[in-house]
């Protein structure tokens, strides 16, 4: 009587994690909302499939969640000339004013309830083709 070969399975020690990461699109116009979009912080997020009417500069940027779950911005650097990458990310940094809820098409495209960016002084980190920032 003959005995066939075993079959031996190769599983990995470990397996690694899929994460899928939801990004809306948007425009944002940066500025403080009570000051006509002047100053600093973000005024608006304009949902790019249905454009409206601003007369104020817009930077490109992708919205998702942060591994934390903080809500991050990748600021699209080919979108802002240079004035505007020096007024709001000088040292580093970005900072908000005032506290800016986020719009429902944000906050349905990545799944979550609801969002307030709250004042505060935020750090900002480039890649090649962004900057981003967690709030």
């Amino acid at each position: 009587m003959s005995i066939g070969k075993a079959t031996v399975l190769h599983i990995p020690l470990h397996v690694k994690r899929v994460i899928i990461v939801q990004k809306v699109k948007s425009d944002l116009v940066l500025g403080s909302p009570s000051s006509g979009c002047q100053g600093v912080g973000i005024c608006q997020m304009i949902n790019i499939t249905h454009e409206t009417a601003c007369k104020c500069p817009r930077v490109g940027a992708m919205i998702g969640l942060s591994e934390n779950g903080r809500l991050r911005i990748y600021f699209q650097k080919s979108t802002m000339d240079l004035r505007c990458l020096k007024r709001h990310f000088n040292w580093g940094l970005f900072q908000v004013i005032e506290p800016y809820k986020v719009p429902e098409f944000v906050s349905n495209g990545l799944d979550i309830t609801s969002y307030t960016i709250q004042p505060g002084i935020y750090p900002a980190w480039e890649s090649e083709d962004t900057i981003i920032v967690d709030f």
